[in-house]
Order: structure tokens, then C-alpha cells, then sequence
């Protein structure tokens, strides 16, 4: 399901809060009549997935996370906020980060179509709602009460933060059932690079 502000839920508003994404994604499935189901997220969707396990234990069979944002947040300060910002302004800034997150490896071309696809993706409004949300939240509570196995994927060509000792660590202190798993020819968009190596991952996933 897409988040509010993104995708076919573009023109749904709210406050864009972990909470709220977290909910919504739960009364989805439960108007879908969905008691048990698996969770896969990418990026700042991963730190919604964990909230959803720590919510809905009871319900999960597995969590799969792409390039996720560990439980300890994405912790900004001015500055880093203040670029974060202009991604979300600017046209040249977003091609740099984007760049930065897969290592300066693709052409011009790509480029300007994944920067079409987060133009189109999702509103302003909505950017910088989950901007606030994943730079000021945590996961916390009881983790290491989530029974259901964690898989967390990250890209060796993604910035450290998305990949580095310092995630791997968080993920593993917070959850009992965690295991990793390396794309090597990805960066931190794996389902547009490695479409194929993601569909494989995740069928793994609801296999097991």
C-alpha cells in the first residue's frame, strides 16, 4: 500500500506520523480481512514495518527490509536537515543524493528518471512530513519480544548510513531473529536496480 501523500494515496493528507502510517497500514489489513501477512518496507517505510511488528506481533510471519532506517532513527542536526530540505527543493540536490546513494555508478538518463519518479512519487507537503517523521523517531518498547524472523537487506553501493557497521549493530542489539543480506550491484534503490534479486529475496522470505 502506498503511505498518504505518495502514489495512489496522493491526495490523501494527514499528519505523517509514525503512528498514523503504522495504522493505516494495520486498518488496511484489516478491511482486507488479512490476519496474518508478511511486512516488507524500503527505506524510512522500514522504520514503519517495525513499528507495524511491534504493534501487531501476533499477526506477523516475517519482516523484510530494504535499505531500512534502523530503530535507533536518522538522527539530523541543522545542517543535515537543512540539505535534507533541499532534496526535497531542488532539483541539482536531489541528483546528488540520489548519486551519492549509488555511488555515482549510472548516467544521466537514469538519473533523470529516478528524480521524475520522486518528483512524481509523492506532494511536498507529504516530504516533509516523513522528512520530520524518520529524522525525530525511534523504534523502542519491547523488541526483542518480536517472534517473527527480520531480514535486512542493504545495498553495498548505498552511503554508509544505510549499510555501515553502526545499522547492522542497531538492528541486531533491537531484534532476536534478524538476519542480513548484501546485494553487491545495488545501491540504496535495489528495486529499480536489482529488480529481479528483490523479487527473489522477498518469494525466499514468504517461503520460509
Amino acid at each position: 500500500m502506498d503511505l498518504r501523500g505518495y502514489g495512489w494515496s496522493r491526495g490523501m493528507s494527514g499528519s505523517y506520523t509514525l503512528d498514523e502510517a503504522a495504522a493505516d497500514v494495520l486498518r488496511t489489513a484489516d478491511e482486507l480481512a488479512i490476519t496474518r501477512f508478511h511486512l516488507v518496507g524500503h527505506s524510512m517505510s522500514g522504520l514503519v514495518a517495525q513499528k507495524i511488528a511491534l504493534q501487531a506481533r501476533g499477526r506477523l510471519q516475517s519482516v523484510t527490509l530494504f535499505s531500512p532506517v534502523p530503530p535507533t532513527g536518522f538522527r539530523a542536526d541543522e545542517a543535515a536537515m537543512k540539505a535534507l530540505n533541499a532534496v526535497i527543493d531542488e532539483d541539482e540536490a536531489a541528483g546528488r543524493a540520489i548519486t551519492a546513494r549509488t555511488s555515482s555508478r549510472y548516467g544521466a538518463g537514469w538519473l533523470r528518471r529516478k528524480l521524475t519518479i520522486a518528483r512524481e512519487a509523492s506532494t511536498i507537503e507529504a516530504k516533509r512530513g516523513y522528512l520530520i517523521m524518520f529524522t525525530s523517531s525511534t523504534i523502542s518498547g519491547e523488541t526483542h519480544g518480536l517472534s517473527a524472523p527480520m531480514h535486512v537487506v542493504t545495498g553495498a553501493l548505498d552511503i554508509p548510513f544505510y549499510r555501515g557497521e553502526p545499522l547492522r549493530n542497531a538492528f541486531a542489539l533491537a531484534y532476536p531473529r534478524v538476519t542480513f543480506e548484501t546485494i553487491d550491484d545495488a545501491g540504496h534503490y535495489s528495486m529499480l536496480e536489482t529488480p529481479v534479486r528483490v523479487a527473489s529475496i522477498i518469494e525466499k522470505q514468504l517461503a520460509g
